[in-house]
């Protein structure tokens, strides 16, 4: 008699229990899909890392090849009086 008192409840808890196995593999799924989306996400990250690492070296390359033909362009370029004196003719005003 006990079992056919309790006959309500155990339907009822099997049902719920039911719904909560629905729930947890809803839930589930969910999580397998945010997995994948979080993996793609990392790999992303990764690719970006590199790509930041590749143009910080470039840049490092650039700054000092910047500095060194910094160096030999004022070396080689003439002072602006020397400019001015040939375009106005004294240069060759001075050499006759």
């Amino acid at each position: 008699q006990d079992y056919i008192k309790d006959n309500d409840s155990l339907v009822l808890l099997h049902d719920q229990i039911h719904d909560c196995d629905i729930v947890l593999s809803q839930i589930g799924s969910l999580l397998s899909g945010f997995q994948v989306h979080i993996r793609s996400l990392s790999s992303e990250l990764r690719s970006l890392h590199e790509k930041s690492l590749d143009l910080g070296v470039r840049l490092k390359n650039r700054k000092l090849a910047e500095t060194k033909l910094a160096a030999f362009v004022e070396e080689i370029v003439a002072p602006p009086g020397l400019v001015n004196a040939i375009i106005d003719g004294e240069f060759l005003l001075a050499g006759k």
